[in-house]
């Protein structure tokens, strides 16, 4: 009689054991796909229509999809990237063409002056044109410096992201392999 009552209640708790099992995997589940929902309204206008279906999932339709994914993160990443490098080439032509244009305007000026004035004027306005071009290279020399150390913040920014991303995929993908494999374990018991 003991016997029989200890294996009822051995029974008793491995079923609810199991059934406890069953809702943390089905609360699982749901925060997974709801997780994936909010990633992918962030990369679409319009999030993906999810139908619920059973939960035995084919495997690939689901990886195919997680890849999908990735390669939509993957291509924003790549354009953020162009863009930046676009406009680091665009502004060092700038910076170039400024430098050439104020080379010819103090070279036309001292050309003019050499024409005009005597030595002793010529080396005055020598000293005077040494002095304003180490400024304006001073002053190109700061703007190089800190347009790099914005690029190398946005570089190290767009760095950071992406490792978070990839690790946000990563523990998207073990979590769901875990809930069908833990799936495909239930099932077969």
């Amino acid at each position: 009689m003991n016997a029989q009552k200890t294996n009822f209640i051995q029974l008793e708790h491995t079923l609810r054991s199991r059934d406890y099992k069953v809702r943390n995997l089905e609360f699982e589940i749901r925060r997974t796909d709801e997780f994936k929902k909010r990633m992918e309204a962030q990369t679409t206008k319009q999030p993906f229509e999810y139908i619920n279906k059973p939960y035995t999932v084919n495997i690939q339709q689901n990886k195919a999809e997680l890849q999908r994914i990735k390669q939509k993160f993957q291509d924003i990443e790549t354009k953020k990237i162009n863009q930046s490098r676009l406009k680091s080439i665009e502004l060092k032509r700038e910076l170039q063409a400024t430098q050439v244009q104020a080379t010819n305007m103090f070279q036309k000026e001292y050309d003019r002056k050499k024409e005009n004035r005597n030595l002793v004027y010529e080396l005055d306005w020598q000293r005077n044109m040494r002095i304003q071009s180490a400024k304006m290279y001073k002053q190109n020399e700061q703007i190089k410096f800190s347009q790099g150390i914005s690029q190398l913040k946005q570089e190290r920014a767009e760095e950071l992201k992406n490792t978070i991303k990839q690790k946000v995929q990563q523990e998207i993908e073990l979590r769901f392999n875990l809930m069908v494999s833990k799936r495909a374990q239930s099932a077969k018991k």
